[in-house]
């Protein structure tokens, strides 16, 4: 893709350095590493925890996992939280 296109159509040129290592068949095997190794480690770490049976069969990873999440610094008490728009 050579131009980005804006509402009205109008077309914009990419960045020279950014056509270059985006779309050359040269350098785009850089990019293979740094996309597939988040994917790699999830994967890996769910297949850890679909063959743990504190996680499939007892549950109590998964609650040590929540209470740990929950806890407040210093043991105070959580507080509500509001969201306004």
């Amino acid at each position: 893709m050579e131009n980005i296109w804006v509402r009205k159509g109008d077309g914009v040129k990419k960045p020279p350095h950014e056509r270059r290592v985006f779309n050359d068949p040269k350098i785009r095997w850089m990019w293979v590493v740094p996309h597939e190794w988040p994917g790699a480690q999830w994967a890996q770490v769910a297949q850890q925890k679909l063959v743990d049976p504190q996680w499939m069969q007892t549950g109590e990873a998964f609650k040590e996992l929540w209470l740990n999440a929950m806890q407040t610094p210093g043991g105070g008490q959580l507080s509500s939280l509001s969201f306004t728009l």
